[in-house]
């Protein structure tokens, strides 16, 4: 199979990475390559072995970043409705001691 340029010589990993608990039936170029390599899958480029764990390591790292960012997101968020309910406090006290 030639994915993005690459082959996977290997049939029977390119059949693991479509698995439900792997990458999946709907899995990406990006995906197969990941899985594929993650297996330890022979993966050659022009005739050329590409180096195992290449595309697994690329793969994670991507996944890493995604996540970091969306607990980055979830904290700002969290922050900001604090602030906002803190505010809303002190408006209240504000008013409050006003009145008097």
């Amino acid at each position: 199979m030639i994915i993005k340029g690459y082959n996977l010589v290997y049939e029977p990993k390119i059949s693991r990475v479509y698995e439900k608990d792997q990458a999946g039936k709907d899995a990406t170029e990006e995906q197969v390559l990941a899985f594929y390599d993650k297996f330890g899958g022979l993966i050659l480029k022009d005739g050329v072995k590409v180096e195992t764990g290449k595309f697994w390591a690329e793969y994670t790292q991507k996944l890493a970043s995604a996540h970091k960012v969306k607990v980055e997101k979830a904290k700002k968020e969290e922050l900001e409705t604090k602030d906002l309910e803190i505010a809303k406090a002190v408006e209240k006290v504000v008013k409050v001691k006003s009145k008097k």
